[in-house]
């Protein structure tokens, strides 16, 4: 199984991952704030964002891929993110999407920015996340869509928070989740899809090793307790295949490993082709994974 690891907005891993997902918002922020020191005038990413534009140029399509998230199609940065990063040939640009227009919308905004820098046409691909209830409801528009499309993956926090339930892994998975008052933390593209939030805990690796392989692959579903959350990811699987594209399972969003290991082997059984990671020792685990 494939390892896309999600980058805090700049950085490249030790080579683990296939995929490291930087966050173009870090981009537009840093553009946006430099245009406006200098009244107006155009602001280079290079020069603003150094550490973001090295971690974009020193892979130019070799491994890992570097995938480039961004707000929406609706998103106000967004033709200034792409106009900032495009020229640095990112492997795909990931999309929260609600409809497939949206997909095709941004394969065409794509194509102007390619030839404004003599690009191939179509040489950045597109990866569509199913973040909300329209997605979900609307899944079959993303097939044939565009030709760029190349990954359909869910944000498992973005749709609990929408629908106002707990983001945890221990709420998603417990029989008995929290009571729906209990403050809630962010989560969605700004979590679900967001690098780590610590230091690593030394013993989660080992502890997901040690644990009994029978307590992952017999558990029950990481969603199972939240039917709808279940619903939406059988839902992207099935529009991945129906798009003819790799199926990406979401991220866990917790660092306990025994739910991690159920998460990783339903995603194996119902076959995801990849799944998003918070840390390299995510990135190993799932890369183990056959």
């Amino acid at each position: 199984m494939r390892a896309y690891l999600i980058a805090p907005g700049a950085g490249l891993d030790d080579g683990a991952a296939e995929a490291v997902v930087l966050d173009g918002r870090t981009v537009s922020a840093s553009l946006r704030a430099a245009g406006e020191a200098i009244q107006g005038k155009h602001a280079d990413v290079a020069d603003v964002a150094p550490d973001f534009v090295a971690s974009l140029a020193m892979t130019g399509g070799g491994t890992p891929r570097i995938l480039l998230r961004v707000e929406g199609i609706d998103a106000p940065d967004l033709d200034t993110c792409l106009a900032g990063t495009v020229r640095f040939r990112p492997d795909a640009i990931v999309l929260p999407v609600r409809h497939g227009r949206e997909i095709a919308h941004l394969g065409s905004r794509l194509a102007v920015h390619e030839a404004e820098h003599g690009l191939p046409d179509g040489g950045i691909g597109i990866v569509a996340i199913l973040s909300s209830a329209d997605a979900v409801l609307a899944a079959a528009s993303f097939a044939g869509a565009s030709p760029r499309l190349c990954g359909l993956g869910w944000d498992a926090e973005a749709l609990a928070r929408q629908l106002g339930g707990p983001e945890s892994s221990a709420s998603v998975t417990s029989p008995h989740p929290p009571h729906p008052e209990v403050p809630q933390r962010s989560g969605g593209l700004e979590g679900g899809l967001q690098g780590p939030r610590g230091p690593l805990e030394p013993s989660f690796e080992a502890r997901l090793r040690l644990a009994p392989q029978d307590e992952g692959v017999g558990r029950s579903d990481p969603w199972g307790a939240r039917p709808v959350l279940a619903h939406a990811r059988a839902v992207a699987r099935l529009a991945a295949a129906a798009a003819g594209v790799e199926a990406i399972e979401a991220a866990y969003p917790d660092d306990d490993a025994t739910g991690f290991a159920a998460h990783l082997a339903a995603a194996r059984r119902d076959g995801f082709g990849a799944m998003f990671a918070r840390n390299l020792a995510q990135v190993r685990l799932i890369r183990g994974a056959p």
